[in-house]
């Protein structure tokens, strides 16, 4: 038949944490747990120091100090899965037993945590050490990043930003505190990473082509000018010569036929003269022959 539990789980809490990489309690907490003075406590453990090899009990209990009410530093002790167990020996009944059972198992769970952790780390190192390959991290010069600077200049440039924005970004992308911390290896990942950045910016706006002024003629020089303006002007004369000669044409086409002075003063043939004399413009009375044949 199983027995119920000494104390509800609830009346006690084992505090136990780690000290220096190993599971402990303090001689404070043993005192509030067990019901006991912690003065009397600390007695008990100098009592067990003092009566045990200097081996064990250098490697078991600890000083140490704790700040009380008041803010005054006192003197206690860290004990040790084996210091606590020598010390917890004599404590008896009921509830001692229940104490030290949940200690125990405080001690072991600690323990246990500690041991998986180990293990954990174990594995890495393992994994590290089958690693197939090598691996070289060599530091940078200034020269080294010399290309990566440039680029990364061109970056600003292109995207009218501050260099120190653009190198501030490189940095955050490799997590690095200062430039410096960047390994040679790692300066062609950084060089294709800002060469993306590039790559990824907006094709610039073409530039506005410059309007072609209005063409010219050149202005002759002066002599040019007089000469040319004379030829227009000798143009001129013969244009309007042509257009006089052609209005007296046309006129000479309009007037009747003119008598000539020998139609004038010579009788018809058979006929007797009876012209009268010529008067001061070269005509009789105003007629000619043909004129006098037509009546």
């Amino acid at each position: 038949m199983s027995q119920a539990p000494l104390l509800p789980s609830e009346h006690f809490s084992p505090s136990v944490s780690l000290h220096s990489g190993r599971p402990a309690t303090t001689s404070l907490e043993v005192a509030k747990f067990f019901g006991k003075q912690h003065q009397h406590v600390m007695r008990s453990i100098d009592d067990l120091r003092s009566n045990t090899p200097e081996s064990f009990s250098a490697s078991n209990f600890g000083r140490a100090e704790y700040s009380d009410e008041q803010g005054k530093p006192r003197p206690m002790f860290i004990l040790y899965r084996d210091g606590f167990m020598l010390l917890v020996m004599g404590y008896t009944g009921k509830k001692a037993l229940a104490m030290k059972l949940a200690y125990i198992e405080a001690f072991n769970r600690m323990e246990e945590e500690l041991a998986r952790q180990k293990e954990a780390a174990r594995n890495i190192t393992q994994d590290i050490v089958d690693f197939p390959g090598s691996i070289s991290i060599t530091p940078s010069s200034v020269a080294d990043r010399k290309p990566l600077r440039a680029l990364v200049g061109s970056w600003a440039k292109l995207s009218n930003a501050p260099f120190d924005a653009c190198w501030n970004q490189l940095k955050a992308a490799f997590n690095l505190a200062n430039i410096k911390e960047l390994p040679q290896e790692w300066i062609p990942d950084a060089i294709d990473w800002v060469q993306k950045r590039i790559d990824a910016l907006p094709a610039p706006a073409p530039a506005a082509t410059p309007l072609t002024p209005p063409l010219t003629t050149p202005r002759p020089a002066a002599a040019d000018d007089a000469e040319g303006h004379l030829a227009a002007i000798r143009e001129h004369i013969r244009h309007i010569h042509r257009h006089e000669e052609a209005l007296f044409l046309l006129a000479r086409k309009a007037l009747p036929s003119i008598c000539t002075a020998q139609d004038m003063y010579s009788p018809e043939p058979g006929e007797r003269s009876r012209h009268q004399r010529p008067d001061r413009h070269g005509l009789s009375d105003g007629s000619c022959g043909d004129s006098r044949r037509g009546l």
